[in-house]
This record gives structure tokens, C-alpha cells and sequence, in this order.
């Protein structure tokens, strides 16, 4: 799923990679771009807001092999001179946390974030992701660039 602006969202809810570059500045962080991982690199990121995004991709109900889930979030560096509090994100499937993502000055995570799936997590062949950024976090730190499933090797 590529995060496309789409009409009827808020302006804040998408950003370019340029848009992202120029606030990160000001931050004293640096944007790393838009991976181009396994081909889907478009530039454009949908913004993760304090209360969190939901969203679902489809693989078929009888599709038995285990799945991998990729995202491909924004991700910063931090230079030492920046004022900033560490941050996490927690990532649900089907309502079962899969993983907490967490970014202090010292530790990053790496792109795409990989989660192993399992066939039963999605028997109806929905996989319902939801993006949830720790209660204490102000503003749109998180954004996702680009979200798919692949088999897992």
C-alpha cells in the first residue's frame, strides 16, 4: 500500500519527502528518504497522528504460508545538539501487539521494519494494522511511508 494524498484528509495528515526535509531541519534531525524497498518508493508519506492509523491490507483466506509484514516508516537521525525525548511506536495486527518501535539520540530502528505474520492471524484474510504512538508524545513524529506483506523466506 503506497500512502497516496487522497482528497477529503487534512493537509497534515500527508507530507512530501521535501515537506518532511524542512521540518526536520528545524528539528536538528536528518531524513533519511523513502526507501525504495522492493520497488515501491514514491515520496510521499502519510503522517501518523497522536491518536494513532488504522489500516488493512488483503492477502486470500486460503493463502497458508507465513507472511511478513513490511513498513517502511520516516526515520531520523538526531544530532547531538537536538532537544529530543525518546519515542515509541507499537504496531497491532488484528488487535495483537506485534512490536514496539522505539527511537531515543543513541538507537534507531532499521527500514523496512520486518513482523512475522502467521497464517491463523488473518483467517478471514484481512490483516488490520494499527500505528499507535506512546500516550506522552505530542504532534506527528511517525509517518509510514509504505506498508505491504510478502512471503516470508
Amino acid at each position: 500500500m503506497e500512502f497516496n494524498i487522497e482528497e477529503g484528509g487534512l493537509p497534515e495528515d500527508y507530507a512530501t519527502f521535501s515537506e518532511l526535509h524542512t521540518w526536520a531541519m528545524y528539528q536538528s534531525y536528518e531524513l533519511e528518504p523513502d526507501s525504495n524497498a522492493y520497488g515501491i518508493q514514491d515520496g510521499v508519506c502519510r503522517t501518523i497522528p497522536e491518536t494513532g492509523l488504522t489500516f488493512a491490507l488483503w492477502k486470500k483466506p486460503d493463502f497458508l504460508k507465513p507472511l511478513s509484514l513490511y513498513l517502511d516508516l520516516t526515520k531520523y537521525s538526531i544530532s547531538k545538539r537536538a532537544r529530543f525525548k525518546s519515542r515509541s511506536l507499537t504496531v497491532y495486527v488484528n488487535g495483537i501487539k506485534k512490536e514496539t518501535i522505539i527511537v531515543t539520540k543513541q538507537k534507531s530502528f532499521e527500514n523496512p521494519v520486518q513482523i512475522p505474520l502467521e497464517a491463523n492471524e488473518y483467517p478471514d484474510g484481512y490483516i488490520r494494522i494499527e500505528l499507535r504512538p506512546s500516550s506522552n508524545e505530542t504532534g506527528r513524529f511517525w509517518g509510514i511511508w509504505d506498508a505491504f506483506v510478502s512471503v516470508r523466506s
